[in-house]
């Protein structure tokens, strides 16, 4: 018999705009982050209304979190996690 265990840590972000992020870091791939939940004002907001409304706070926590040494950022997209958009210039 095999046990598995998952060991991870939750981080959570704030814009100025008041948007939060739950992101996630397993212990095992430091070097990788992945944003799971998004809340405005106490209220779960879902991805697409994030990515229509929230880019620019988005892309801020990215910025941030790759600053910390993340490597990999990444979001539940159609296929599967896929890299969070970087700030554009």
């Amino acid at each position: 018999m095999v046990a598995w265990r998952y060991e991870y840590d939750l981080l959570t972000l704030r814009a100025a705009s008041g948007l939060e992020v739950t992101a996630r870091t397993y212990t095992d791939t430091p070097e990788e982050v992945s944003l799971l939940r998004f809340t405005l004002q106490g209220q779960q907001v879902g991805q697409g209304d994030v990515k229509q409304s929230h880019m620019d706070a988005v892309a801020a926590f990215r910025s941030l979190l790759s600053e910390e040494g993340f490597v990999s950022v990444t979001w539940l997209g159609g296929s599967g996690y896929v890299d969070v958009p970087r700030l554009e210039s």
